[in-house]
């Protein structure tokens, strides 16, 4: 996991996530249309959510599970 963005100013953050074993178990049956780490969503939300010291969202923007090189959160 990589934090590619922390602004705490405006509460926002990016996330990578290199190897997310959700993903490849998604994978082993093919490859997905649609993000799959909603695991990985819900905990980042709530840690930054603690680290921001506000209710934040967390969206997964790119995802291994579709082909892409990694998975990316946002988180606002």
């Amino acid at each position: 996991m990589k934090i590619t963005k922390l602004d705490n100013k405006k509460k926002e953050a990016s996330i990578e996530i290199l190897d997310s074993s959700i993903a490849f178990e998604k994978l082993k049956k093919g490859k997905s249309k649609e993000t799959v780490c909603t695991i990985n969503e819900g905990v980042l939300a709530g840690i930054f959510s603690h680290i921001f010291g506000k209710d934040v969202d967390c969206v997964e923007k790119s995802c291994l599970a579709k082909g892409d090189e990694f998975c990316i959160y946002v988180i606002q």
